[in-house]
C-alpha cells in the first residue's frame, strides 16, 4: 500500500486509488460473508439471547428500553446490545437472515471505522488500510459475525474504533466538545460489551505512539483519563455482579493454575491469528495438570516478544504499542478471572488482534522501504487478504447449522462436553434418538459435573418411558445446580410419580426457593399436599 507523499503520484490520484481500495475491501467482506444471510440460529446461546427472549420480541418500545437498562441476564450488563436485537425483531421478526445482515453490516462498519481511526492516528493511509483489510477477512472473526448471540462483539467493536477516531481528533486539538465525544462513544461501547474496560489503557498507549503527546505521563494527560477509568471500573463492578454465579471460586483453582491457563490462552490466540485453522465454537479447558501443558514455551515466547518490543521501543515504538494492546485488552478474558468452561474463545480476539496487526504491518512496511519495497508489501498484503478470505469462506460453512458446527468442534477438540451436549440436542430435534443418547452419554463422561447434560439426558429418557433410568440423572442435575428451578421441579415430578411424596415435596420447596414465581412448581406442591392420585 502506497503512502501519501510518494514520488510520482498526485495526492488526488492517490486518494482515488485509496477510495477504490476501500470499496474493494467492503465488497470482498460482504461477498465472503454473504452465505451467512441464509443461516438460521444455533441452540447455544442464540435461543436464550434472541430466539426465545420475550423481552425482545415486541421490538423497540419504552418497556424494552427500561428492561434493557436494568437487565443483567446472561451475566452481562449490555443494554445497547439488547436494544440492537430488539430493533432486529422489529424490522425482521423471525427472519433470521435479517438478524445476520445486521451483524454483517456492523462488522463492515467496524472495518471502515478501524481504517479511519488508524489513518487519523498515524497519518499513514496505506498501512491503515492493510490492517483493516486483514482484520476484515481474518477467519478468527467468523464467530463474532456468524453467531447471533455475539452481536455484542461487532457492536462494541464499532464503538471501540469510533472511540479511537474521536480520541485522535481530541488529542491533536483538545476541546470540551471533542472530549465529550470520546466519553460518549466509550460509554456506548461499555453499554454494548464490558470487555471495552481496557480502552483507557489503549488510549494511553496511543499517547506514546503515534500521537507522541507531551509526555504521555504528563499530569494533564493522565488526569483526563480519570473519568474514563471510573467508567471502566463501574462497568467492571456491574459485570462481576452479573457473573457472580458463574465465577469460579479461587479455591477451585490456584493462582498458579490460573496464570498457567492464561499463558496457554495467549499462546492459543497467537497460534490462531498467525496460523488460522482448526477453529471451534468452544475450546474446553484441558484436564491435564498445568505442568504437563506447554506453559514453558508459552511463557518463553511471551517474554521474548515483550523483550523485543521493549528493546526496539526507540526505533520502532509501534511494536511495543501493538504488543501491549494485544496483551492488555485480553486480560479481562485471559482466565485469570475464570467464567465458564472455555480455555479461550475466538470472539475474544476481535479487538486485541488489531494491536498485533498494527505491529506486524508497520514492521513489514519499515523493512521494505522504497518504491519496490512498497510494491512488494502491497502484493504480499493482497495475497494474504485473499488467503484469509478463502479460509473464512471455509470456516463459515461450519456455521450453516448447529449439528455441523458442534460436530466440527467434537472433531478438532478433546472431551468437549458442551459440544457433545449441544450436538445431542440437535440430534434429538431431528428425532435421531439413539445418536442423541450416545452424545449425551459422552458429554457426561467428559464432564460428570455438567448439570445441563444430566438434565437433557434425563429428559430424553423420560420421553422414551425410562423413568427409573432418568431418576439418577434428574437427581444429579438438581444437586449440581441447586439454583436451577426447573431441575428441582423435574426431579420432584419424577419422585411424585414414583410414589415418594415427601422427597417430591422437598424438591418442590427447593424449586420455589430458586424461583418463587415458578407456577408449575407451586401447582405441583399443592397437588402433593392434597395427595391427588398420580397418573404416570
Amino acid at each position: 500500500m502506497t503512502e501519501a507523499g510518494s514520488p510520482g503520484i498526485s495526492l488526488h490520484g492517490q486518494d482515488k486509488r485509496l477510495a477504490w481500495a476501500v470499496v474493494a475491501i467492503v465488497a470482498l467482506t460482504a461477498a465472503v460473508y454473504a452465505p451467512v444471510l441464509g443461516h438460521g440460529y444455533i441452540n447455544y446461546d442464540d435461543t436464550d439471547y434472541v430466539v426465545d427472549n420475550p423481552a425482545l420480541r415486541g421490538g423497540l418500545r419504552p418497556s424494552t428500553v427500561l428492561w434493557a437498562l436494568r437487565s443483567v441476564e446472561h451475566m452481562n450488563w449490555h443494554p445497547l446490545t439488547w436494544l440492537s436485537h430488539a430493533l432486529d425483531w422489529q424490522l425482521f421478526g423471525a427472519r433470521w437472515g435479517g438478524h445476520h445482515a445486521s451483524s454483517l453490516a456492523l462488522h463492515i462498519a467496524t472495518v471502515l471505522a478501524v481504517f479511519l481511526a488508524l489513518r487519523s492516528l498515524t497519518r499513514a493511509p496505506g498501512r491503515s488500510l492493510a490492517v483493516a483489510a486483514l482484520f476484515a477477512v481474518h477467519p478468527i472473526n467468523v464467530q463474532s459475525v456468524a453467531w447471533l448471540a455475539e452481536r455484542k462483539n461487532v457492536l462494541s467493536g464499532l464503538l471501540f474504533a469510533l472511540t479511537l477516531a474521536a480520541y485522535a481528533s481530541y488529542a491533536r486539538r483538545p476541546t470540551a466538545l471533542r472530549y465529550a465525544t470520546v466519553t460518549a462513544t466509550f460509554a456506548l461501547g461499555l453499554m454494548a460489551k464490558p470487555m471495552l474496560v481496557t480502552t483507557p489503557m489503549v488510549l494511553l498507549l496511543l499517547d506514546v505512539w503515534p500521537l507522541a503527546r507531551i509526555p504521555p505521563w504528563h499530569r494533564r494527560v493522565l488526569l483526563e483519563k480519570v473519568p474514563w477509568l471510573a467508567m471502566a471500573a463501574a462497568s467492571s463492578v456491574l459485570t462481576l455482579h452479573a457473573q457472580t454465579d458463574a465465577l469460579e471460586p479461587l479455591a477451585d483453582g490456584s493462582v498458579a493454575s490460573r496464570v498457567c491457563a492464561a499463558l496457554g490462552g495467549y499462546l492459543g490466540y497467537l497460534e490462531k491469528i498467525s496460523w488460522p485453522a482448526q477453529f471451534a465454537i468452544l475450546y474446553p479447558k484441558p484436564s491435564a495438570p498445568c505442568w504437563t501443558l506447554p506453559v514453558g514455551a508459552a511463557a518463553g515466547l511471551l517474554f521474548a516478544l515483550t523483550a523485543l518490543a521493549v528493546m526496539t521501543v526507540r526505533r520502532r515504538p509501534y511494536l511495543m504499542v501493538g504488543w501491549l494492546w494485544f496483551v492488555g485488552t485480553l486480560v479481562p478474558v485471559s482466565g485469570l478471572v475464570q467464567v465458564g468452561l472455555q480455555l479461550m474463545a475466538d470472539r475474544y480476539a476481535y479487538l486485541p488482534m488489531l494491536g498485533l496487526l498494527l505491529a506486524v504491518v508497520w514492521a513489514a512496511a519499515d523493512l521494505a522501504p522504497g518504491a519496490r519495497g512498497r510494491a512488494a508489501a502491497a502484493t504480499l498484503t493482497v495475497a494474504l487478504v485473499a488467503a484469509l478470505a478463502w479460509r473464512t469462506s471455509i470456516e463459515l460453512r461450519y456455521w450453516k447449522d448447529g449439528l455441523t458446527l458442534f460436530s466440527r468442534a467434537i472433531a478438532i477438540t478433546d472431551d468437549n462436553c458442551v459440544a457433545y451436549n449441544s450436538a445431542a440436542l440437535e440430534l434429538r430435534r431431528q428425532k435421531q434418538i439413539e445418536a442423541a443418547w450416545r452424545h449425551f452419554d459422552r458429554a457426561i463422561a467428559a464432564c460428570p459435573r455438567l448439570d445441563i447434560a444430566h438434565a437433557n439426558l434425563a429428559s430424553l429418557m423420560l420421553e422414551v418411558g425410562q423413568l427409573d433410568r432418568a431418576l439418577p440423572h434428574l437427581a444429579a442435575a438438581a444437586e449440581l445446580n441447586p439454583r436451577r428451578a426447573n431441575a428441582q421441579y423435574n426431579l420432584g415430578v419424577a419422585l411424585w410419580y414414583k410414589g415418594r411424596a415427601a422427597e417430591a415435596a422437598r424438591a418442590m420447596e427447593r424449586a420455589l426457593q430458586a424461583d418463587p414465581r415458578h407456577a408449575e412448581a407451586r401447582a405441583m406442591m399443592e397437588r402433593i399436599r392434597g395427595r391427588s392420585p398420580a397418573s404416570p
